[in-house]
C-alpha cells in the first residue's frame, strides 16, 4: 500500500493555503492571480515544511508542482532575488529526491533549472505529464 499526502497553495503577492496536509478537497478552485511572483520562495519553503519534501533519504515519494509563468519578480539584492531564492530551493529538493514539475502557464515560459516543464493550455497532455511525473516520483522512491 502507497500513502502520501498532498498540499495545495496559491501564491502571488501573498501565500493562500488552499488544501491542507491530509484534507481532502472539496472542489476544485478556480485561481486568478494577477499579483505578482515574489513569494514563491515562501510558497515552496510552506510546502517543503508541511509536506517534508527536502527530507534526506525519506522512503517517500516527493513531487512538488509548480504552476506559473515563471516571471519572477526580481531585486537588486542576489540575497532576496526571488528567483535566485526559488532556484537555490528547487536544486535543495532535487538533491534530496524530490521531482519538480512546472506548469507553464504562457508561450513563453522561464521554467527554474531542473523543473520539469510542461505545457499546461491542453489540460489532457498536463495531466498525463502529472500521471508520469507522479510515475516516476514512485519508481524512483522504490514503490
Amino acid at each position: 500500500m502507497i500513502g502520501g499526502q498532498t498540499a495545495a497553495l496559491a501564491w502571488g503577492s501573498t501565500v493562500t493555503p488552499l488544501i491542507r496536509p491530509g484534507a481532502s478537497p472539496s472542489h476544485v478552485p478556480v485561481l486568478s492571480t494577477p499579483e505578482g511572483t515574489v513569494v514563491l520562495p515562501e510558497a515552496i519553503r510552506a510546502l517543503d515544511g508541511a509536506l517534508s519534501l527536502s527530507e534526506s533519504g525519506s522512503p517517500d515519494a516527493r513531487l512538488l508542482i509548480i504552476a506559473s509563468d515563471g516571471a519572477l519578480c526580481g531585486s537588486d539584492d542576489e540575497e532576496e532575488d526571488p528567483a535566485v531564492v526559488s532556484q537555490s530551493l528547487v536544486d535543495r529538493l532535487r538533491r534530496n529526491g524530490c521531482a519538480v514539475l512546472w506548469l507553464c502557464l504562457d508561450g513563453r515560459p522561464q521554467v527554474l533549472d531542473g523543473a520539469v516543464p510542461v505545457q499546461a493550455h491542453d489540460p489532457v497532455s498536463a495531466a498525463r505529464a502529472i500521471g508520469q511525473a507522479a510515475t516516476a516520483a514512485l519508481r524512483q522512491a522504490g514503490h
